[in-house]
């Protein structure tokens, strides 16, 4: 799935060799019922040189079957070449080895609340433009307890035993 241009070299090596570049850094943060934010650097200035960020968000244990939420406040990042250039990606478990519930670039942020399975996610920044004036992204995220069932209040059940 690489594509050339004719001068010999592959569109998609520029990603390769800056993420070579970057070394990641690992966050990590407690998601508590009270909504916390998360930002890239500097923001709402332009985020700046290569970064390759990784937050790796638990539930805090106090709260009994979690699953964390995620909800894109602010988003603004490079678009080129369909996300291979700066992209943010949010996984359904405790590392980016997680599979991938959400990824985007752009002004092409994800609408609503993104909700884990489990009691962690984690959210990656990767990006490989220099000297960019784009001014990032501002998340919010918080756990609260999955909810297996609901009852209504004031209903009554007739039992026969036969």
């Amino acid at each position: 799935m690489f594509h050339s241009y004719g001068s010999g070299c592959i569109i998609y090596c520029f990603v390769i060799i800056a993420l070579a570049n970057a070394a990641t850094t690992y966050v990590g943060l407690t998601a508590h019922r009270k909504r916390n934010v998360i930002t890239s650097p500097n923001y709402p200035q332009p985020y700046g040189d290569a970064y390759s960020l990784e937050w790796n968000i638990l539930a805090d244990s106090s709260i009994q079957n979690a699953i964390v939420h995620i909800k894109v406040l602010d988003s603004e990042l490079s678009n080129i070449f369909n996300c291979y250039e700066d992209i943010i990606e949010i996984m359904d478990g405790p590392s980016s080895l997680y599979s991938v519930i959400r990824s985007f670039c752009g002004d092409s942020s994800p609408s609503g609340i993104v909700k884990t399975s489990g009691d962690s996610a984690t959210v990656t920044f990767y990006t490989s433009k220099k000297d960019n004036d784009y001014k990032g992204f501002k998340l919010e995220y918080w756990a609260q307890s999955k909810g297996l069932y609901t009852l209504k209040q004031n209903t009554t059940t007739d039992v026969v035993f036969k």
